[in-house]
């Protein structure tokens, strides 16, 4: 399934595929040897389905330009996961209202610039059985950086739409749970989302921000974006969902 994948949906001529733009797999056959557990051997299919299917959601997500991948995209994308696992899966997305609320200093200046809405996204898988152990997995979602005002002169500046890639692989993760329902952990899947600018609104070089847990921190580089946004949304990880960072 994943060698058959095909990133074409950018291009003007696509072909027909069966499985719509992901891959042309159209039938898959498993050969076992006389005598083998064949219900042991279904659910090893069934695991490795989930697994390519949430590396697809990845790199469906990871490979988008930022005119589509915004934030607002990213939050879609969420959402899609949730709706196919309603008896597990829950979303909050919290505008730029509520985390002003949240006091979140660091990543509302890193959003500061831009005309698409910042998203801060916060999926949550609740198992059907008790829970005896809750994890959080937070994903840097950049999706542009233009370095803000230490703008990124060197080279590579085409490629910034990859900053979202912690996002996607968090989002490739909540696909995989949201498939194989695991028993017993009750997992977080968040991101920070926006996309770093320039114009007056932006931070400075030089800038003292305080994040929504009071800390004070200082900006000696506007390109150092992501660690701003991870720590708001660390932060609110510890206190929505009762996990320290490790």
């Amino acid at each position: 399934m994943l060698s058959a994948y095909e990133a074409v949906r950018f291009k003007k001529a696509q072909p027909k595929l069966t499985g719509g733009s992901w891959t042309s797999l159209e039938k898959l056959q498993v050969l076992l040897p006389e005598g083998a557990d064949v219900g042991k051997a279904q659910k090893s299919v069934e695991r490795s389905y989930a697994m390519a299917k949430g590396a697809i959601v990845t790199r469906y997500l990871v490979e988008a330009p930022p005119n589509i991948c915004t934030p607002t995209h990213l939050a879609n994308a969420a959402a899609k996961i949730a709706e196919g696992a309603s008896d597990v899966m829950t979303l909050e997305v919290l505008e730029k209202e509520d985390c002003e609320k949240l006091k979140m200093g660091c990543y509302l200046a890193v959003a500061a610039c831009s005309e698409e809405p910042l998203k801060f996204i916060h999926l949550t898988y609740k198992p059907k059985g008790p829970v005896k152990r809750k994890v959080a997995l937070i994903g840097k979602g950049l999706t542009f950086d233009s370095g803000g005002y230490n703008l990124k002169v060197g080279g590579m500046i085409e490629l910034m739409k990859f900053d979202m890639g912690g996002a996607g692989a968090v989002f490739g993760a909540a696909q995989i749970i949201a498939d194989l329902k695991p028993e017993g952990v009750e997992i977080h899947f968040i991101s920070a989302s926006c996309e770093n600018m320039i114009d007056g609104r932006g931070m400075l070089p030089g800038d003292v921000l305080t994040a929504s847990n009071g800390k004070t921190v200082e900006v000696l580089n506007t390109d150092a974006e992501g660690r701003l946004t991870l720590a708001d949304a660390l932060v609110y990880a510890e206190r929505s969902v009762g996990q320290k960072p490790s």
